[in-house]
C-alpha cells in the first residue's frame, strides 16, 4: 500500500509497504558493528539495509534485514527494512488501513553499534533497542 507519493498526483512514484509483517520476532544483529546504517529520511531504508547486507555480519546474522530484502510481495523484488523516516511516513498516511499488530518494529536506522532504532507500536514513539531484541519486520519498496 503506498504511503508516500513522488509528487503531485496521480502518483507514479514513491514507497509503498507490505500489508503483513515478515516476521515477529528477530534481532537486528549485527552486534557490535557500526555499519553506517545512519539514513532517517523516507527512501534511506533502501542505503541502510545495503548498508547492513553489506558489512558481513555472521554473529548474529543480520535478521531483519534479511527478513525485509527476501520478501517478495506482489512478485516484486527491492523490498528494504524502513528508515525511521519511511515508518514515520507508512505509520502517519496509512497506519490506520493496515494493521501494525501490537508489537515493536525495527527500523534500518542504527544508533551506534549496539542499538538500532525500534518503533513502539504502543504509542507510535521511537526509542533505542539493543540489537538483539527480538522485534517485528515490516518491509516497504520504492516504486
Amino acid at each position: 500500500m503506498v504511503y508516500y507519493c513522488n509528487g503531485a498526483a496521480p502518483c507514479t512514484s514513491g514507497y509503498m509497504s507490505a500489508l503483513t509483517d515478515q516476521a515477529r520476532a528477530v534481532a537486528w544483529g549485527c552486534d557490535g558493528a557500526s555499519v553506517g546504517a545512519s539514513g532517517e529520511n523516507i527512501g534511506d531504508g533502501a542505503t541502510n539495509t545495503a548498508k547492513i547486507l553489506t558489512i558481513g555480519c555472521l554473529s548474529p546474522l543480520p535478521a531483519a534485514a534479511l527478513a525485509a530484502s527476501n520478501y517478495k510481495g506482489g512478485g516484486l523484488n527491492g523490498w528494504f527494512l524502513p528508515s525511521t523516516g519511511d515508518l514515520s511516513s507508512c505509520i502517519d498516511n496509512i497506519g490506520s488501513k493496515i494493521s501494525f499488530s501490537g508489537k515493536d518494529y525495527w527500523t534500518s536506522s542504527e544508533v551506534g553499534p549496539l542499538y538500532a532504532t525500534a518503533l513502539s507500536s504502543s504509542d507510535s514513539s521511537y526509542y533505542n533497542a539493543i540489537r538483539y531484541s527480538l522485534l517485528g519486520v515490516r518491509a516497504v519498496r520504492a516504486f
